[in-house]
């Protein structure tokens, strides 16, 4: 493999000493084919003969040529620019779960495990697709919920976001009040849990304070 790199390296020496005497402004049409095919630049600005005619027809010629396969190329770029912004995204959210949690690491479990089902989806998608067409948009795994991080990605992110301070249930607000309230007082107050229940943005599946009790010592008879 080193003797095949080897003798490339040579030839293109070798061709370039020979038409070293000939690259003089305007270049001959053979002189410029093999000084484009010799240094072998992306672009112009790499040319120091980057101003002759003759070099510049063969760029246009070339650029035509291979214009699907620049767009292609592009869009592989784009598709893989958000996969590595998904993935970022995520560790910034593993991060503050870590450090918003402490010794909870329960949060950022879950978006440890949701970027590595994202990863492996996203690997055994673009593995069927080694071909000349162009990569798919990266794949819309977890559902996106609403954001409360204070991480803000510029584009939407198919990962989810998990709400730190998830809203409860009105049976859980109910069960918290109900613990509180039993600290001090021996008999349950059902009226104040009620209009308390309300005020807070709870309850509102609930006619009376009757109703609110019968269904809470119905699902919870220890209270």
């Amino acid at each position: 493999m080193l003797s095949i790199v080897d003798n490339v390296v040579d030839f293109s020496c070798s061709t370039l000493l020979t038409i070293s005497d000939f690259l003089n402004t305007p270049l001959s049409e053979m002189v410029a084919l093999g000084y484009v095919l010799t240094k072998q630049e992306a672009s112009l600005l790499g040319l120091e003969h980057r101003d002759d005619p003759t070099v510049q027809m063969l760029y246009g010629i070339s650029r035509v040529a291979l214009e699907h396969e620049i767009r292609d190329e592009e869009g592989t770029v784009e598709v893989l620019l958000k996969v590595c912004k998904n993935n970022q995204d995520q560790y910034k959210r593993i991060i503050e779960a870590i450090g918003e949690n402490g010794n909870d690491s329960k949060q950022a479990r879950i978006y440890a495990n949701d970027g590595l089902i994202y990863n492996e989806a996203c690997i055994r998608k673009y593995t069927k697709q080694l071909s000349n067409s162009p990569m798919q948009e990266p794949l819309a795994l977890p559902p996106t919920v609403q954001a409360s991080s204070s991480s803000k990605p510029t584009h939407k992110s198919p990962l989810r976001i998990i709400d730190p301070n998830p809203r409860k249930t009105d049976m859980e607000w109910v069960i918290e009040f109900v613990g509180e309230y039993k600290t001090t007082k021996k008999r349950m107050n059902w009226k104040m849990c009620f209009d308390e229940g309300r005020n807070a943005g709870y309850l509102g599946t609930y006619s009376n304070p009757q109703s609110l009790k019968n269904t809470s010592n119905k699902l919870n008879p220890k209270h």
